[in-house]
């Protein structure tokens, strides 16, 4: 992203500059957003928070996050390939 196109909230006083930016270039820039079509992504680090759980059976598993799973099926509804 462009440094024109962007700002860091860190303080109040930085919300009137983000405002204005987005009243000058729209939510998304001067250009069209683009279009998503492939999502890539390893399951281990991206979808996971990097526990592992142990198993009785001394299985291991690791937990993933319920919203990048729904994040997920709505990039599929969308018609994106996942």
């Amino acid at each position: 992203m462009l440094p024109e196109y962007s700002v860091d909230i860190d303080v109040d006083i930085d919300w009137p500059v983000a405002e204005q930016r987005v009243l000058r270039f729209g939510y998304f820039g001067l250009d069209k957003p683009e279009v998503v079509r492939l999502l890539l992504c390893n399951v281990s680090g991206c979808l996971t928070d990097g526990r592992v759980l142990i198993s009785g059976s001394g299985e291991e598993m690791v937990s993933v996050n319920t919203r990048d799973t729904m994040g997920i099926r709505m990039l599929q509804r969308e018609g994106v390939e996942v």
